[in-house]
């Protein structure tokens, strides 16, 4: 399996495998039966072309998944870079999977921290705002914001939501 960078330095007929989160399926009426798929991984994105062959023959993976797996030839003109379909796998199942991880061991990052002081040097978002900054943190007037969301109402036991594909026509 291959990350979708591969694709920038890849050249026509090259082969490849790659899988990532359905982002878009686009089937416009002037493209003859063709289905333009984009998906994303965590390297970038690739635009996928499936012929109305390889479409019928994967109607429901194509039309339904949400994590794709998909084996194809590249396509180049230019800076535009497309792999072409040739088969096609329903991924999304491992998605579902996730939510069965006990505890996630999340690491902070540059994007994590702010900076606080002249020095330039980092402090993390956890720590207290130093006084000096105080006054651009403090709450505003008027009335108190309301929570995203009510944390009591949140029940652990509850089946997994699943989140079905948009239709196309």
């Amino acid at each position: 399996m291959a990350p979708t960078e591969v694709l920038k330095n890849a050249r026509n007929d090259d082969f490849f495998t790659l899988a990532g989160l359905v982002l878009v399926r686009q089937r416009p009426g002037t493209a003859s039966g063709v289905v333009f798929v984009t998906i994303e991984d965590e390297h970038g994105i690739a635009n996928l072309v499936v012929w109305p062959r390889v479409f019928e023959a994967h109607r429901r993976i194509v039309m339904g998944s949400r994590l794709l797996g998909v084996r194809g030839r590249v396509q180049r003109e230019g800076l535009v870079i497309h792999l072409v379909a040739e088969q096609l796998w329903d991924w999304s199942v491992e998605l579902d999977s996730i939510a069965d991880i006990d505890e996630f061991h999340l690491t902070r990052g540059r994007g994590d921290e702010v900076r606080t002081d002249p020095g330039d040097r980092r402090v993390p978002t956890h720590l207290p705002v130093p006084e000096a900054n105080a006054t651009r943190h403090r709450a505003r007037k008027g009335p108190p914001a309301k929570p995203a969301y009510d944390r009591s109402r949140i029940h652990l036991d509850r089946p997994k939501i699943k989140i079905a594909s948009r239709d196309f026509h």
